[in-house]
């Protein structure tokens, strides 16, 4: 790691990594709402209530996957941000002088609650977690490799 304090390449990656998981967590709200309205239009058609039951499952699991991001996202956020005033955020560069690097140091017992809130998040916006004794490092994969694969 090569810097004391976050500088701007930093807030560009956190930037980034927040308009990501807001994309992600739009794209799982429209699942639901795209679901919900199927459930609707079928369920007002004489004897169409029997073939709905799909739809509703869908919509509840999107609302799950939503919740998910938003928990990953809030996580990321909060620790980003008490580690940012903490002065414990570094910019990075790895060994192929990758920039889209950045670290949390003194994560300390927060650690696995971290990863495992941003579990469901981190390869859906295309970011990279490993761990590095109390240091946490997060890499900030290019756009064209974020998009999670069908």
């Amino acid at each position: 790691m090569t810097e004391a304090r976050p500088t701007e390449r930093v807030l560009s990656l956190i930037t980034a990594i927040l308009r990501r998981s807001a994309h992600e967590i739009r794209n799982s709200l429209n699942g639901v709402a795209v679901n919900v309205e199927v459930v609707r239009s079928r369920s007002s058609r004489p004897g169409g209530s029997g073939e709905v039951s799909a739809f509703a499952e869908r919509a509840v699991s999107e609302v799950a996957t939503a919740s998910a991001l938003m928990d990953g996202t809030l996580a990321l956020a909060q620790e980003f941000l008490g580690a940012m005033a903490e002065g414990k955020v570094r910019a990075g560069t790895d060994a192929g002088g990758d920039e889209g690097t950045f670290s949390i140091t003194g994560a300390g017992p927060r650690l696995e609650g971290i990863r495992a809130a941003i579990a469901t998040l981190a390869p859906r916006i295309g970011v990279t977690v490993e761990t590095n004794g109390q240091t946490v490092i997060f890499r900030v994969l290019p756009e064209s490799s974020s998009l999670p694969k069908a």
